[in-house]
């Protein structure tokens, strides 16, 4: 009888393994049992700009910060986001990145090269300085290759937010620079071309006399000169109403304002001349 000798099995090598990532990725936190929540109020109506397109902004937050960020659904009551981490340090930079996504209209952690700078505004004049069907705005954006946010109507300490290239840091402090012109003197070259401006003397305690009841009086001047009239607040070193527009028309302007307050002038000194001679035949 024939004896077989066992052939020994060779065993294929088996394919080298994947090697795996050692960064870990937010998705990997589903499985931890250690997870700390912080809750984070937000305005229901910033979901989407949270979410992005197809949910690609809040999956590079997660990824970036390393926590796992629940929204609530758009049509819920809820305001509250949810974040889930590992560590405090990890929720609060989500925290941070979420707060600036939010309010500046940028994150670092999802873009790394972009830079920002803000300016307060005066509640009254955040219309006038977007302009007329964003006119303004989108004049300094194209000027400088910026993007820049307006604050929300309903905001207690309104600001706007320039947003560039840090490569291009200047062209944000000239923006910024082009906004607080607009703020302070009511012009600028870039978004006003030929405008200037002139000072009028002008009594604080007679602000009223240009005013005139409900204002029709400075909104009558300035439709008939095609001009902006700027008083000065209370707490402003310079008490002079400030005349902004073109040239021919600002002149114009503060003539007529000057006028108003010589005629206000002369009739007050007729009155008292009038109240003097009262008196003198009070005592004839």
């Amino acid at each position: 009888m024939k004896q077989f000798k066992k052939k020994k099995r060779v065993r294929k090598p088996k394919p080298a393994a994947v090697e795996e990532k050692s960064e870990k990725s937010a998705a990997s936190l589903m499985f931890s049992a250690t997870l700390i929540d912080e809750e984070v109020d937000v305005d229901p109506k910033k979901f989407g700009i949270l979410i992005g397109p197809g949910g690609a902004t809040l999956n590079k937050l997660q990824d970036a910060c390393m926590v796992r960020i629940n929204v609530p659904e758009r049509d819920s009551a809820k305001r509250t986001v949810t974040i889930s981490g590992e560590s405090k340090d990890a929720i609060a930079k989500a925290k941070n990145e979420i707060k600036s996504l939010l309010t500046k209209g940028f994150s670092l952690a999802l873009d790394p090269s972009m830079t920002s700078s803000q300016i307060s505004v005066p509640p009254s004049k955040i219309g006038f300085l977007i302009g007329d069907k964003g006119k303004n705005i989108k004049l300094i954006e194209e000027q400088f290759q910026v993007k820049v946010n307006t604050p929300a109507r309903n905001s207690e300490n309104p600001k706007m937010t320039i947003i560039g290239n840090k490569e291009n840091v200047q062209n944000v402090k000239s923006a910024k620079e082009v906004i607080k012109c607009l703020i302070e003197q009511g012009f600028s070259t870039l978004t006003h071309p030929g405008w200037t401006s002139q000072e009028v003397p002008f009594p604080p305690e007679e602000f009223r006399t240009l005013i005139g009841p409900g204002g029709t009086t400075i909104k009558s001047i300035k439709a008939n000169n095609e001009c902006e009239i700027n008083i000065p607040s209370p707490g402003n070193p310079n008490q002079n109403v400030i005349v902004v527009g073109l040239a021919i028309n600002v002149a114009r302007c503060a003539k007529t304002i000057s006028g108003l307050l010589a005629r206000r002038e002369a009739s007050a000194e007729a009155a008292e001349a009038a109240a003097a001679y009262d008196s003198e035949d009070d005592y004839q």
